[in-house]
Protein backbone atom coordinates (compact mmCIF):
# COMPACT_ATOMS: atom_id res chain seq x y z
CA UNK A 1 0.00 0.00 0.00
CA UNK A 2 1.04 3.90 -0.99
CA UNK A 3 -0.46 6.85 0.24
CA UNK A 4 0.78 10.54 -0.40
CA UNK A 5 -1.31 12.52 2.39
CA UNK A 6 -2.90 15.30 -0.19
CA UNK A 7 -4.77 16.35 2.44
CA UNK A 8 -5.64 15.42 5.97
CA UNK A 9 -8.59 15.73 8.38
CA UNK A 10 -8.36 15.10 11.88
CA UNK A 11 -10.72 15.94 14.55
CA UNK A 12 -7.90 17.77 16.61
CA UNK A 13 -6.36 19.63 13.72
CA UNK A 14 -3.23 18.24 14.34
CA UNK A 15 -0.86 15.73 11.88
CA UNK A 16 -0.23 13.06 14.69
CA UNK A 17 -2.17 10.19 12.92
CA UNK A 18 -0.30 10.88 9.71
CA UNK A 19 3.14 10.18 12.14
CA UNK A 20 0.98 7.08 13.29
CA UNK A 21 0.63 6.43 9.82
CA UNK A 22 4.74 6.53 9.08
CA UNK A 23 5.02 4.66 11.98
CA UNK A 24 3.06 1.57 10.53
CA UNK A 25 5.15 1.50 7.63
CA UNK A 26 2.69 3.50 5.30
CA UNK A 27 4.46 4.69 1.97
CA UNK A 28 3.17 8.11 1.39
CA UNK A 29 3.15 8.24 -2.99
CA UNK A 30 0.09 8.11 -4.97
CA UNK A 31 -3.31 10.44 -5.30
CA UNK A 32 -5.67 9.39 -2.11
CA UNK A 33 -6.83 11.75 -0.06
CA UNK A 34 -6.76 10.36 3.91
CA UNK A 35 -9.71 11.02 6.29
CA UNK A 36 -10.28 9.86 10.10
CA UNK A 37 -13.06 8.00 8.79
CA UNK A 38 -14.06 4.44 8.75
CA UNK A 39 -15.39 4.56 5.51
CA UNK A 40 -12.28 6.23 3.86
CA UNK A 41 -9.97 3.94 6.14
CA UNK A 42 -11.82 0.86 5.22
CA UNK A 43 -11.46 1.78 1.32
CA UNK A 44 -7.38 2.15 2.12
CA UNK A 45 -7.43 -1.19 3.67
CA UNK A 46 -9.28 -2.86 0.17
CA UNK A 47 -6.75 -1.63 -2.06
Amino acid sequence: MEYKILEHHSPNGLAGDVSFHLKQGWKLHGNLFVHDNKFYQSIFKDK
